[in-house]
């Protein structure tokens, strides 16, 4: 079982690099608010946890789908490189993106720039997120860099660096 959850992750992380590197969408008018703020549980100010893939082209602009299908089963995401943004919709029985499934997670990188109302975001320490949330729920070491999940639907993930920072926020 463990080493089957392995190898789905390790493809996972393998097509979402490959297709970074071959998106070639327009993010062009992803322009997250000054004020955007992560909110753990539910998304970010523009964007909540169910909301549709039109919803997110809506706030967003458009952005190339990226997606890949194990056993019949595809799970497409919309990839906004410039703004550190990556949301996750509903799996689905197709390759063609189906604008309205539901954001399921979505995952917050460099650059962007919000916070939660506790002041944690990309670049804050580990010492900051303890500070402010307690100590994590689960905590394990993947690939190096260390994930924290809080049972208020966040993941943090930390460099593999060894700096405790933050690189990486899920929000489910």
């Amino acid at each position: 079982m463990l080493n089957t959850f392995f190898k789905f992750s390790l493809l996972l992380l393998l097509v979402f690099s490959m297709s970074i590197f071959t998106s070639c969408g327009d993010d062009d008018e992803a322009t997250p608010s000054e004020t955007s703020k992560i909110i753990p549980g539910q998304g970010i100010t523009e964007i909540k946890i169910g909301a549709t893939g039109q919803e997110v082209f809506d706030a967003f602009g458009q952005t190339a789908d990226s997606w890949f299908g194990v056993g019949g089963s595809f799970s497409h995401f919309l990839v906004y490189i410039s703004e550190g943004m990556t949301f996750y919709l509903e799996q689905n029985d197709s390759e063609t993106l189906d604008l309205t499934k539901a954001v399921t997670h979505l995952d917050i990188e460099a650059p962007y720039e919000g916070k939660t109302d506790n002041g944690i975001g990309i670049g804050s320490t580990m010492t900051e997120v303890k500070a402010a949330y307690g100590e994590p729920d689960e905590e394990k070491e993947v690939f190096g860099a260390i994930e924290a999940t809080y049972n208020i639907g966040m993941v943090v993930e930390y460099d593999d660096q060894g700096n405790e920072t933050v690189v990486k926020i899920t929000i489910e």
